[in-house]
């Protein structure tokens, strides 16, 4: 078996050959992707390693008179850097690795162009800058690199998220949670994908109903489903055969009406914050048909109308896009 510092000079000799820094990454990647998995049983407390974001578990055998090593991490550029471990120490004895000169990692990255000017390491976001620069430190006390850390932030501190980690509410939890103080109102919506996918933001945002008037089609529909994906489940609705008599219920029940159009003398959305009246009850948008948009007599009817300013050639936004814009303003000021 070759020696530890043969190893660590073919693995030093390979990163060496690579001038691009976004090829050793890869690279890291790759070995990482390429490492045997751990087996479920030993990712414990036991074998976790603290110190840094994510997490490393090291599991170690006694075989033979030389120690083994398995090993595991949820991220990638990590493992990348578990695997180059494995691959130099494990198989040999205690003493040979007590007395080795680990050098591969500093000559595998010997180039640190930013590291004179540490002002460059900002990723602009401050708040997890201060919480990751202590982790990036190697284990000579040497930061990082600026490439590095922007690898690092990708891949490591912009983890995707699975579902399970996303604290989703079940049916249930959905609807006894507390509910934005908004109603969504369709005006003659003609697509069913639209509809659904009205269904699927408002559930994202917990919105309190939907009221679906005219010819928008209503639940339960395959169609919907397909865009909605159980938000129409989730989301209370309600049908009205036309709108003004969904306008006259939400009036009397002490709504903002506003109509999501663009007329003279519109509020621009992101005026919203400074034109919307303090109510105790709450509010309803409403929005028109993909053609012909919403009504004029609805226009009359509503307390005011938003529109989002647009700056292109059509000034005409999906329905289904503009409802989600939309809802988005009112989650942020209304605090759910």
């Amino acid at each position: 078996m070759a020696t530890i510092n043969e190893l660590q000079d073919e693995v030093v000799e390979e990163f060496q050959d690579f001038t691009d820094w976004m090829d050793k990454y890869q690279m890291l990647i790759d070995l990482g992707n390429e490492l045997a998995p751990l087996d479920e049983k030993y990712k414990n407390e036991q074998n976790l390693i603290d110190g840094c974001q994510s997490r490393v578990w090291l599991q170690c055998d006694y075989v033979d008179g030389k120690l083994v090593f398995t090993a595991d991490s949820d991220a990638l550029i990590v493992k990348g850097i578990i695997a180059l471990l494995i691959r130099v120490l494990s198989g040999h004895t205690p003493t040979e690795i007590m007395d080795a000169d680990l050098y591969f990692v500093e000559k595998s990255w010997s180039e640190r162009p930013f590291e004179s000017n540490p002002q460059q390491w900002s990723s602009g976001d401050d708040q997890a800058d201060s919480h990751v620069r202590p982790c990036l430190q190697d284990q000579r006390g040497r930061g990082l690199t600026a490439s590095d850390y922007i690898i690092y932030k990708r891949y490591i501190i912009m983890r995707k998220l699975r579902t399970i980690e996303m604290n989703r509410l079940t049916l249930e939890e959905f609807k006894e949670a507390e509910k934005l103080p908004l109603i969504v109102v369709l005006d003659d919506v003609r697509s069913l994908y639209n509809v659904g996918s009205v269904f699927r933001s408002c559930d994202a945002f917990r919105v309190e109903a939907v009221y679906l008037c005219g010819i928008t089609a209503t639940p339960p529909n395959v169609e919907i489903h397909k865009t909605a994906l159980g938000g129409e489940d989730s989301v209370d609705w309600e049908y009205f055969k036309t709108t003004e008599e969904a306008v006259e219920k939400l009036k009397q029940k002490g709504y903002f009406v506003y109509s999501i159009e663009q007329v003279e003398g519109s509020t621009k959305l992101q005026n919203l914050p400074e034109a919307h009246p303090s109510l105790s009850k709450g509010y309803a948008v409403i929005f028109g048909n993909e053609v012909k948009g919403v009504k004029q007599n609805i226009v009359d009817m509503s307390n005011g109308c938003l529109e989002i300013p647009q700056f292109g050639t059509k000034h005409s936004l999906n329905v289904s896009v503009t409802a989600g814009i939309v809802v988005w303003e009112f989650a942020k000021l209304l605090k759910l």
